[in-house]
């Protein structure tokens, strides 16, 4: 059925939900496959698969776990660094579907629910869920981390969900995650204000509007959050804290552990830069297998572009307007005062090399290819590693799986190869390319959404922490169901977002998610549903 035919709002439409799937996931291999092979599943299983990573690893992870433990721990305690510690050991599985910020956009917090229910199927309670979340996104991206979303429309018909709360006023939106400062008083006290306004003229639901004050008043509010010195730090407190509100008991659920994926390779990558044993040194600084890779992904999705690279350092790039990572960066981006990203691109000079690049002011920006040199400009923030570079130290050296995104199972298979094939050709690194050709790539945890809530209009529309904490939060039986439900039916309960993220030309007025929420109320029967968020 297409999405094209006008459709009574809101009316059971049979079969409606499912064929706008099916179309947006034409363009989504990697869930495709994923649905094929293991659709039937149960989530709980499914995730726990996912886990399970081949004996043989370029690197042992032990400096990667006691990384993750010892920042975990510096920000949520010493209790929650050595569960996250030995969950890795037991577990080696990382989110790295979602971006970073406090995270309440439904699916990517769903998808941090089905982590936990695998690790606690492996672990026991005594888990964490540990989710590398990418930091170098703008604060408007998707996933909203400027601030909270709320899908629970109050008294007011036609309200657009998700409802959004900034925390952060307009002139941050395009400032990174990773390098955003800190949220303040002034700002909450803003954010409040708006939460009031939109429960006051019925655009959000007064339990998601309780648990938007409780969040933003005890939450962003504490005392020992304000004081921290950068949003990243904030986010990863703030998300431990409002996981707690979702389950009446938080004590028999996994802890949560969400921390920038950049930072974490960016310390791995310091110190595997400056040991020749390590697969990154190979990798990076052996100028043929470098250069081999380089060529090979060059114009590969979430990698770079090096002829618009070359224009946008000649000055002569065709689109001024355009975002500075169009092109991508070649193996790191380089960082401006501002804090603002720069695509870099290889440049030889002989026996030497250097990643060079242009500011956004029109700044030349370099930085030599050697191990002291990149080493510095890691530690002194002037760098930060690419998708490649993160995966290439994280999954194909320490034999970590890292569970993607929608596109993460096409396009790190394919990284995978140019490593394992550049290694190849160089005698002496067949040792790496097999460690490397073993490694777990094609992960993929995204794209579902087992708990929604139920609308006065008897309709299922997703839900994210603001419905779930407004709701009293999931209680065990609940938590039993969302284990067994099939991975086929949690992408169908996320189709909503799905569609909006992957296949927005499906999307064909403000009405549509009506349709698919009211066909989702009489298919989706295995669905964990919210009850009492009818209109107030």
């Amino acid at each position: 059925m297409s999405a094209a035919v006008p459709l009574p709002h809101g009316a059971p439409v049979p079969g409606f939900a499912r064929a706008q799937l099916a179309a947006a996931l034409e363009r989504v291999p990697a869930a495709r496959h994923a649905l094929a092979e293991s659709g039937d599943l149960p989530l709980a299983g499914y995730v726990r698969r996912l886990a399970q990573v081949s004996p043989v690893a370029a690197q042992p992870a032990g400096d990667l776990v006691a990384l993750v433990s010892a920042r975990t721990a510096a920000l949520l305690g010493p209790a929650a660094g050595a569960r996250a510690a030995a969950t890795l050991e037991a577990f080696p599985a990382v989110l790295t579907a979602n971006h970073h910020g406090v995270d309440s956009f439904a699916q990517s917090l769903q998808g941090t629910l089905a982590l936990a229910l695998g690790a606690r199927r492996a672990c026991g309670a005594e888990a964490a869920a540990v989710v590398l979340a990418c930091a170098a996104v703008p604060l408007n991206n998707l996933t909203f981390p400027r601030g909270l979303l709320g899908y629970a429309a109050g008294a007011r018909s036609g309200v657009r969900l998700p409802v959004k709360i900034p925390v952060f006023p307009d002139r941050y939106k395009r400032d990174m995650v990773c390098r955003c400062a800190p949220f303040d008083a002034d700002m909450l006290a803003r954010a409040r204000a708006r939460v009031d306004r939109l429960a006051g003229d019925g655009s959000l639901h007064a339990a998601s509007a309780a648990a938007a004050r409780n969040i933003l008043d005890e939450d962003y509010g504490d005392p020992a959050v304000l004081a921290l010195h950068d949003y990243s730090s904030q986010a990863t407190v703030v998300n431990a804290r409002v996981w707690r509100r979702l389950f009446r008991e938080p004590d028999t659920m996994p802890a949560l552990a969400c921390l920038a994926l950049e930072d974490i390779a960016a310390a791995l990558l310091a110190r595997d830069l400056a040991d020749p044993r390590s697969l990154a040194h190979a990798v990076l600084l052996d100028a043929p297998v470098r250069d081999a890779v380089v060529t090979s992904l060059d114009g590969a999705p979430a990698c770079w572009d090096r002829t618009a690279l070359s224009r946008r350092a000649a000055r002569r790039d065709p689109e001024p307007g355009h975002p500075a990572g169009h092109a991508g960066s070649v193996l790191f981006w380089g960082l401006d005062a501002a804090g603002r990203r720069v695509p870099l691109d290889l440049v030889t000079d002989g026996a030497a090399a250097r990643l060079a690049g242009v500011t956004d002011a029109g700044q030349p920006f370099e930085v030599a290819l050697d191990a002291e040199s990149l080493g510095d400009a890691l530690k002194a923030g002037r760098i930060l590693p690419t998708l490649f570079t993160s995966y290439l130290c994280i999954a194909m050296a320490r034999n970590v799986s890292c569970l993607g995104g929608y596109y993460q199972a096409d396009y790190l298979p394919r990284m995978q190869r140019a490593v394992v094939c550049a290694l190849g050709r160089d005698a002496g690194r067949e040792a790496f390319a097999v460690a490397a050709a073993n490694a777990p790539t094609t992960g993929y945890l995204s794209g579902l959404q087992a708990v929604m809530h139920r609308d006065g209009a008897d309709r299922l529309l997703p839900a994210g922490p603001l419905e779930i904490a407004g709701a009293g939060g999931l209680d065990a039986g609940q938590l039993e169901r969302m284990e067994r439900m099939s991975v086929m039916d949690a992408h169908l309960g996320s189709t909503v977002d799905t569609v909006q993220d992957v296949a927005r030309e499906l999307v064909v007025d403000d009405g549509w998610h009506l349709d698919i929420a009211a066909d989702l109320a009489w298919t989706l029967t295995s669905a964990v549903v919210l009850e009492g968020h009818a209109r107030d």
